[in-house]
Formats: structure tokens, sequence, C-alpha cells
């Protein structure tokens, strides 16, 4: 009976795992980059939709337009301009983690932009290697938010602090006698005097003159 119990464990335990995986099948898979091909320039639009390709470049985040799930970016390569797509809802995700700069895309061929004739190379789940490191999207998707989070704490960090600095009241101290800080630059026939925060005449020692300060 235990034997029976304990086999029946193992099998469920088995049956889980190849659930989790045909579920998931994502959560275990990596791009194989040597699946993908490249292909002349010439020909990239003669490419059946779904093609594997690769290519090597430096995006024109300027160059730009979108759709309703995706946004498009013109990309230079040694032989002519691709139009890559990545999800719309990252693409400042995107261009944190992959600032302008030579790059080489792992995705599948997805025809022509429309407003141009030039080939679109569609990376959403794909592929990309900056420098000597290869990441998946998702994952690049990921750095660059984090990156994006941090520029934004930092951001409201700083205009909290300047928003808490209080510009303090400017008043006149003499800089020959006297020991009275004044609005009037004139009063007590002060010459030459110095205008400084009142905070700053307070702590070298002055106060209010009675005269022109209320």
């Amino acid at each position: 009976m235990n034997f029976m119990k304990k086999r029946f464990r193992i099998l469920a335990a088995a049956l889980a795992l190849c659930m989790s995986l045909l579920c998931c099948p994502a959560a275990l898979a990596a791009t194989d980059t040597s699946t993908f091909q490249t292909v002349p320039y010439s020909q990239a639009t003669a490419q059946p939709s779904g093609q594997r390709i690769t290519i090597t470049g430096k995006p024109n985040y300027s160059a730009a337009t979108s759709n309703d799930t995706a946004f498009i970016f013109g990309f230079d390569t040694a032989d002519g301009v691709w139009y890559v797509a990545v999800k719309k809802s990252k693409f400042e995700a995107f261009k944190a983690a992959a600032p302008a700069q030579q790059m080489t895309l792992y995705g599948v061929y997805a025809g022509t932009l429309n407003v141009n004739g030039m080939p679109i190379l569609d990376i959403q789940n794909g592929a990309v290697t900056l420098g000597d490191k290869t990441s998946e999207i998702a994952d690049l998707y990921a750095a660059g938010q984090k990156t994006l989070d941090a520029q934004k704490a930092a951001s409201q960090a700083a205009a909290k602090a300047s928003s808490g600095k209080k510009t303090g009241q400017m008043v006149w101290i003499p800089t020959i006698s006297g020991h009275k800080y004044h609005s009037n630059p004139r009063c007590s026939g002060m010459k030459g005097p110095e205008k400084v925060d009142i905070s700053t005449a307070k702590a070298r020692g002055f106060t209010a003159c009675k005269k022109c300060y209320r």
C-alpha cells in the first residue's frame, strides 16, 4: 500500500511538472540565436512572414511610428534601413535599456511599412545583443523599466527638495557699523550696505531696525 501511495505521488509530481511546462514554455525557453539568419537587404522584403532574421546596426529612435500594439522605429544597417517593432507600452523602457548604439537584433520578418515599403523586423518575442551580452527582450524591458523608475524617483526627490526650500526675505545690513538689519537700504544713513537673507543677518547677530522694519 505504501509503495502504491509513493508511486502515485511521484506520478502526480511528474504530471504537475509537465503541465507547468506546457502552460509556461517561455519561463524556461531562451531565444536560440543560431536559428536566425542574415539575409541580403535586397531580398529582405521577399522573405515569408515569420522568417527568423538577425540584423546589426544602430537604432534611429526619431524615425518612428506606431499602431495599436507596437511601436516601430528606424534601424540603420550597413546595407539599408529596417524598421523594428517592439511592444508599444514598453518602447520607453526599451530605449532606456538600449540607447542608440550598435546592436544586433533577433526577430521575425513582419512585412513592410506602409509609408515607405521598408522591411519590418518584429522583436517582441526575440532578443538583443548589446556589446558581448545577449538579452531576452522581456529582460531588456525589465532592465529599462528599472532605469526609468530610478530616474523618476530621483526627479521626484529633487523636485520635493527644491519645493521644500523657502526663499528667505532679503534685508540690508551695514558694512561699517551697526547691529540692525533694515528693509530700507538708506535707513540710518548706511553707506554701501550689504543685501543678505534675513536668516543670514540673524545668524550674524543683527536684529530688526525699529524705524524701517515692520
